[in-house]
């Protein structure tokens, strides 16, 4: 038996290759037992145990879209919420930006984004 440890937000935080006790989880998190062995960091919580997926975004100059609401955008180590589906990149020279996004229930994954003034 399996055990895993999710946050609100769907995201795993712990796991463990045995059947561990749920019954004193601090708030906000949810314990699921499963008979099943998932990579912790390929799995996600929403009423069951789902596998992620790989994000579907579209790169242009300046820009991604296609976002999932919620999703955490690492630019240069500054990080930003994505709520609208889009991210756009103001630069001050051309350059390329390397862009990291992060969502629970989505593969991570790094872009590289053209940029130009």
């Amino acid at each position: 038996m399996n055990t895993y440890i999710f946050d609100q937000s769907g995201r795993c935080t712990c796991s463990a290759n045995s059947e561990l006790p749920l019954d004193n989880l601090e708030d906000g998190l949810v314990g699921v037992h499963s008979e099943s062995f998932y990579n912790p960091n390929a799995i996600y919580y929403d009423g069951e145990i789902k596998l992620t997926q790989p994000f579907n975004v579209d790169v242009s100059i300046n820009l991604i879209t296609g976002i999932p609401a919620g999703t955490d955008a690492f630019i240069d180590g500054n990080r930003q919420v994505v709520d609208d589906g889009s991210l756009e990149l103001e630069v001050s020279f051309n350059s390329t930006v390397h862009v990291v996004l992060i969502h629970p229930h989505y593969q991570t994954i790094g872009l590289e984004v053209t940029c130009e003034v």
